[in-house]
């Protein structure tokens, strides 16, 4: 009983710990009027950082952005790139780091590219 108790507890702690290492992603996609723009496809990339993982992405995410043109994502603390495409626009990059118990803001303004053609 007591061993049971025990590994409750790790358990437990482990995952208060997670959440307390975990921070939020969000925001909101516009255009270049400011627009909202919905169904951007918003892609997380976490590349690893100890020597035998640092080319290679240990982890990735996608959503795309509701009709509010929102985003949100949980993640752990670290430094993720970020990319946001979506087809008449021109695709974002950006870097940003999440931190532990924070919300961090990302809302990129996207321009139309001027490479697509409107069929009417």
């Amino acid at each position: 009983m007591r061993s049971i108790m025990s590994s409750l507890a790790l358990c437990l702690l482990a995952v208060s710990s997670f959440a307390a290492d975990a921070g939020k992603l969000k925001g909101t996609v516009t255009d270049q009027s400011g627009a909202v723009s919905d169904h951007v496809l918003v892609r997380v990339e976490h590349w690893g950082l100890d020597p035998s993982t640092h080319h290679f992405v240990v982890d990735e995410k996608t959503a795309y952005t509701g009709w509010k043109g929102e985003y949100s994502f949980e993640l752990p603390a670290g430094v993720y790139d970020i990319f946001f495409s979506s087809g008449p626009f021109s695709p974002v990059a950006k870097k940003v780091e999440v931190k532990g118990g924070k919300v961090t803001l990302l809302s990129p303004s996207m321009r139309y590219d001027r490479l697509t053609k409107f069929v009417e």
